[in-house]
């Protein structure tokens, strides 16, 4: 095998080393390149997970936010039909209230006009107490008719109202005026419960009182003697005969 010359040998040398050392930085390159692709793919990865971070974090947000609301809504929404309850139970206590009211009111015209026939009687029986005296009988059969339904409560007055003398009616008439007094008492007071409750409003209890200068279907004049002659005015009074 020939032996080449030393200025080939030189020569071929320096293209070797040439081309060892383009081969090396052509990898470098590569790895260069390669590396630089990582990063930015790393960055890419780190500003996604940074966004849905920052989304997931809104969700979250506005899911926490939507819970305190419905929350809110329903605690509104408890509240409000607690409130409508207690205002159905007032209004039905106030109902019930003023029913018994009126019908307490209703009892006391009934007894006042009672009172007003057994004072009649009372008076007539009282000047005329002959037994053939008649002159009572009249008030005696109104009575009767007026005392329809009371006769459990008013027993004096159901006594008068069948008095077949005018002793008789005398004597019966004398007790069932305590007995109005009395029943016209326990009225007044429980009317007068119901009316200042709390329950019952300023304008039902003013369709139940009486107005001012009015004068109800029962009222008379004030008794000049007697038991009664006592009693308010807005109480029993008895018709001049």
């Amino acid at each position: 095998m020939p032996i080449p010359p030393p200025g080939a040998v030189t020569v071929i040398a320096h293209h070797a080393a040439h081309y060892a050392s383009s081969s090396l930085s052509g990898i470098e390159l590569a790895n260069t390149i390669i590396a630089a692709v990582t990063v930015a793919a790393a960055l890419v990865t780190v500003v996604i997970a940074a966004r849905t971070l920052a989304t997931a974090n809104a969700a979250r947000t506005e899911a926490q936010q939507a819970t305190m609301l419905a929350e809110k809504a329903r605690t509104e929404a408890r509240q409000a039909e607690e409130e409508a309850a207690r205002d159905r139970r007032e209004a039905a206590k106030q109902a019930a209230d003023y029913q018994h009211a009126a019908e307490l009111s209703r009892q006391r015209q009934r007894v006042e006009r009672v009172g007003e026939l057994v004072e009649q009687m009372f008076w007539i029986a009282h000047r005329q107490s002959a037994p053939e005296a008649t002159d009572w009988i009249p008030d005696r059969n109104r009575l009767a008719v007026a005392m329809v339904g009371l006769a459990s409560t008013l027993h004096d007055c159901a006594r008068a109202a069948e008095a077949r003398t005018a002793m008789a009616a005398l004597e019966a008439a004398t007790s069932a005026r305590q007995e109005v007094l009395h029943e016209l008492e326990r009225l007044e007071k429980e009317l007068g419960w119901l009316l200042h409750s709390p329950e019952m409003t300023e304008a039902a209890a003013g369709r139940l009182l009486p107005q001012p200068g009015a004068r109800s279907e029962s009222s008379i004049e004030p008794l000049k003697s007697g038991p009664l002659a006592n009693r308010r005015p807005s109480a029993v009074h008895s018709k001049v005969p």
